[in-house]
C-alpha cells in the first residue's frame, strides 16, 4: 500500500500530531502540499470524499469517520512509522510473564476536552460499551480475547464486573486475556477502544457525539459541522502533550469533495492543502510533482468465496 507525508515538513499548519500524523502518512495514494494561504492563516484543509457516516467511535466502521475520529480523540498506545508501539494516553505498559495480563499506567495529567480529569474508570466504561449489546457495535469482537468479553456481550455474563478489565486506581488499568495472544498489545491502537465519558453519552443520547456536546481528550476539538461542507475542529487547550500543541495548525477543515478530479483541481488552486484517493488515471502524471510522496500502508485484506457457485466450488 502507499501514502504520503507532508512536503513541508516543520510548518504549523501541516506538524499534526501522533495519530492524526500517522494517519496522514499511512494512507492511499495521495496528494499533500503547504499553501501560502494554509500557512497565514494556520489551517490545515483536509479532503473528505463524504460525510463522515459516524463520528461515535463506537460505531464507526468507515475510513472516512475514522480521519474524523483520530482528529479529536486517541487511546492508549499508537503505532508510530516504523512500526514501534509507543504511548498515548499510556505512560507505560507491561505484560505478565504469562502473557494474559497487561497493565497500563496512565499519565497523570490527562484531561478530557472539558476539563476534567481522564482516568482509568473511563476505558473500563469505554469498553463495557463498546461490548454492550445495546450498543450493537459491529467491531465488539474485538475485545473477544478478554475473560468473558464475547459472554458479555451475547448476554451470558450479565455483569461487566466479572470481565476481565479493571481500573485498579484513576491511572491504572488492568486486562486479563484468556489465553495468550501476541497482536494483542496492539487492539488498543484502534480507534473503538478509545476512552468514553458516559456521563455525556447519556446526558445528550444519540446526539452525544455531535459538535457542542461531545467531550474528547485528542489534540483537537469538534467545533462545527456544516453536513454535506464541512467539519471545523480547533486545538484542544487541555491536551496533555502542551509541547506537541505548540507545532499544530491552529484549526483543521475537513472539506467534503466527492469527486476525486474535483478535490485535485482544488488541490491545485490552493483551496485544499490534502489530497487523498488520488483519480488512478491520474497518479502517473502527479506522481513526478514534489508533493506527492508514496509510503508503505500496513493492512490486511480477505476474499471470500462463493462456494455454492459452481465456477469456483471444484
Amino acid at each position: 500500500m502507499t501514502g504520503l507525508i507532508p512536503s513541508c515538513a516543520g510548518a504549523k499548519s501541516i506538524d499534526m500530531k501522533k495519530s492524526f500524523l500517522s494517519l496522514l502518512a499511512l494512507s492511499f495514494l495521495s496528494l499533500s502540499a503547504c499553501t501560502k494561504k494554509a500557512l497565514d492563516q494556520d489551517v490545515l484543509r483536509w479532503r473528505l470524499p463524504g460525510d463522515p457516516p459516524r463520528v461515535d467511535w463506537h460505531l464507526a466502521t468507515d475510513n472516512v469517520s475514522k480521519e474524523v475520529i483520530v482528529a479529536m480523540q486517541e487511546g492508549l498506545v499508537e503505532t508510530d512509522f516504523n512500526g514501534k508501539l509507543i504511548g498515548l494516553n499510556a505512560e507505560s505498559w507491561s505484560i505478565s510473564k504469562d502473557g494474559k495480563e497487561y497493565t497500563f499506567k496512565l499519565r497523570s495529567n490527562l484531561k478530557w476536552s472539558d476539563g476534567q480529569a481522564l482516568t482509568a474508570q473511563h476505558y473500563v466504561d469505554a469498553w463495557e460499551r463498546l461490548l454492550n449489546r445495546n450498543t450493537a457495535s459491529e467491531y465488539a469482537y474485538f475485545l473477544f480475547d478478554i475473560v468473558n468479553a464475547k459472554e458479555y456481550q451475547e448476554g451470558v455474563v450479565k455483569d461487566f464486573a466479572q470481565v476481565g478489565v479493571k481500573a485498579t486506581d484513576a491511572q491504572t488499568l488492568v486486562v486479563n486475556l484468556k489465553t495468550p495472544v501476541a497482536y494483542w498489545i496492539q487492539v488498543p491502537t484502534f480507534w473503538v477502544t478509545f476512552p468514553v465519558r458516559k456521563d455525556i453519552v447519556a446526558k445528550f443520547g444519540d446526539k452525544w457525539a455531535d459538535p457542542g456536546n461531545i467531550v474528547t481528550n485528542g489534540p483537537y476539538i469538534f467545533k462545527t459541522w456544516e453536513r454535506e461542507s464541512r467539519l471545523v475542529f480547533e486545538k484542544n487547550p487541555n491536551y496533555w502533550d502542551q509541547a506537541a500543541l505548540t507545532t499544530m495548525a491552529s484549526k483543521v477543515e475537513f472539506r467534503v469533495v466527492k469527486e476525486d478530479s474535483t478535490a485535485v483541481a482544488l488541490f491545485n488552486n490552493k483551496a485544499l492543502d490534502v489530497v487523498r484517493d488520488l483519480p488512478p488515471i491520474q497518479v502517473p502524471s502527479l506522481s513526478s510533482r514534489p508533493e506527492f510522496k508514496v509510503n508503505p500502508y500496513l493492512r490486511g485484506y480477505y476474499f471470500a468465496f462463493n462456494m455454492h457457485d459452481p465456477n469456483v466450488a471444484d
